[in-house]
């Protein structure tokens, strides 16, 4: 028989107790959530056709669900390196085969709850191009690559094929505590424990922390055929007396703007917000009471992530300023049915303002990058 513990948690007699555990409610607004991408099938019997993704949790809870039906699919490590490493939210979206990258990309197209992408193993150079042009296109999500799992072929093409600020990779692949049986090598790609790194950097420090030097759990050692030291690839190293780390924190961007992976993840953010909170405004009238909303609401927001450090500068007139008004909207625009509103933002890494332009029409909201401010802070 199950019991409830007494009022003050003590048991006053042997048996088997039942306690209720309840999960800890989820920010409003969540970053540091990854899509899994991989070759998997569902448990329970269903629709082969039907691959659609699959809010988790908790890591049991992709054990119960999923079987893999490749044993380099990799995905059951990446998901379990992910929760292992902190995350608290994440979606898995199966594959039947490998082939299958470019659908999985279409279906993830509609999804809006993530802000990451993670493809565990697919290091072939056209599928993580063909992921970063995902990211690149949406503008609402962030890509965390794998480098190859061997340096037996010339790798020159990760620098000069790979460009993209949507985007990460890592090397070298990692050995982890418990492999799934059905692996049938001890090292996997580092992609599912990255993740989960950035989901617990987000909720101890901020989305705008770069996920660098921060340990990563879980890892007993580093595969050395592994080890990629091309430029703009971020190295996971083993410091002495400090564990395995993460050691790099750069985009695959060769713009200086977009060097740092928290520069691209804040204009992430903002712009997951604006679509979020703004969706109601593409039929409103394009005049100046549609224009001070947007300021005034914009602004807020950025003044709340100044207050929380995401910005440099010691006054908010320093960090971000947000311009919409007839000057943005002139009227040939206002004719094509579009509210461009411009957003200066000085993150934390760089010392100058990233300018994008803003555009609300009856497709939603869209950020296209302008040309830098050159006012220092």
């Amino acid at each position: 028989m199950l019991r409830s513990p007494s009022q003050n948690g003590s048991f006053t007699s042997p048996g088997v107790y039942l306690e209720e555990m309840f999960l800890p409610p989820l920010p409003a607004f969540l970053t540091g959530v990854p899509v899994f991408l991989g070759v998997a099938d569902f448990k329970e019997n269903k629709n082969g056709d039907d691959r659609q993704p699959v809010k988790l949790r908790l890591w049991t809870e992709f054990t119960s669900k999923f079987q893999q039906l490749d044993n380099k699919s990799y995905l059951y490590s990446a998901v379990q390196g992910f929760f292992l490493n902190g995350g608290i939210q994440c979606y898995v979206l199966p594959l039947l085969s490998k082939d299958k990258l470019s659908d999985a990309l279409e279906i993830a197209e509609d999804m809006t709850g993530i802000d990451l992408v993670c493809a565990p193993g697919f290091t072939d150079p056209n599928d993580q191009q063909a992921i970063l042009e995902h990211c690149t296109k949406l503008g609402d999500r962030f890509a965390i690559l794998d480098a190859p799992p061997s340096l037996n072929r010339p790798q020159v093409d990760l620098k000069t094929n790979l460009v993209g600020s949507y985007g990460a990779i890592y090397s070298p692949w990692i050995q982890i505590e418990q492999v799934a049986k059905s692996q049938s090598t001890q090292y996997v790609p580092p992609c599912g424990h990255i993740a989960g790194v950035y989901a617990r950097s987000d909720r101890e420090f901020g989305f705008h922390r770069a996920p660098a030097n921060l340990i990563i759990e879980g890892v007993l050692g580093l595969d050395p055929n592994s080890v990629l030291q091309n430029t703009n690839v971020n190295q996971i190293r083993s410091v002495q007396g400090r564990g395995i780390r993460v050691w790099g924190a750069e985009t695959l961007s060769p713009e200086d703007n977009w060097k740092f992976i928290n520069v691209r993840r804040v204009f992430i953010t903002v712009q997951r917000w604006i679509e979020t909170t703004l969706a109601d405004v593409a039929f409103e009238p394009n005049d100046y009471k549609l224009w001070l909303r947007i300021k005034r609401e914009v602004s807020t927001y950025l003044e709340s992530l100044f207050r929380k450090g995401v910005f440099q500068g010691r006054t908010t007139k320093e960090a971000f300023y947000v311009k919409c008004d007839e000057e943005t909207n002139p009227l040939n625009l206002r004719q094509q049915g579009q509210v461009f509103t411009e957003i200066g933002m000085a993150p934390a890494a760089p010392s100058q303002f990233v300018v994008v332009r803003l555009i609300h029409d009856s497709t939603g909201v869209s950020l296209m990058p302008s040309v830098p401010s050159e006012s220092k802070v």
